[in-house]
């Protein structure tokens, strides 16, 4: 599949929810990697930056795309140190648009310590399927 017909949306809500409910906010992209898989990656940027082993009860985010690109996307669980699975375990549809919710699963632990600002790769996503 060609890179420029990658039209997927990366809900704005990612929930990071940490041990000792430390205050943070992220931000969050989806790209295209060097290989063609498609990347969630994440940053903090207000200055709590995590370190390795905190804990993390949760992260939760969703992806959506055109229903016309007649495709689907699944995990790759090479890179997954955040335990990121699907959440409902098959594509949902709602109007145009079809869409997946991808959880952690179980709890996990930051693998290493965050910068301030530097994106964090958090899942890489494979896109199957025909556009």
């Amino acid at each position: 599949m060609k890179k420029s017909i990658y039209n997927f949306f990366l809900i704005a809500f990612l929930s990071f929810t940490i041990s000792g409910l430390v205050a943070q906010d992220f931000e969050m992209k989806l790209i295209v990697n060097d290989k063609g898989y498609l990347e969630v990656q994440a940053r903090e940027i207000t200055g709590q930056v995590p370190t390795a082993g905190t804990i993390i009860l949760q992260i939760t985010m969703e992806i959506r795309w055109l229903t016309s690109l007649n495709a689907d996307v699944e995990v790759i669980c090479d890179n997954n140190d955040y335990n990121i699975v699907d959440g409902l375990s098959a594509r949902q549809t709602e109007g145009n648009y079809h869409w997946r919710s991808f959880v952690m699963d179980p709890d996990a632990s930051y693998p290493h310590d965050w910068s301030l600002g530097v994106w964090e790769t958090i899942c890489t996503l494979k896109v199957t399927g025909t556009g």
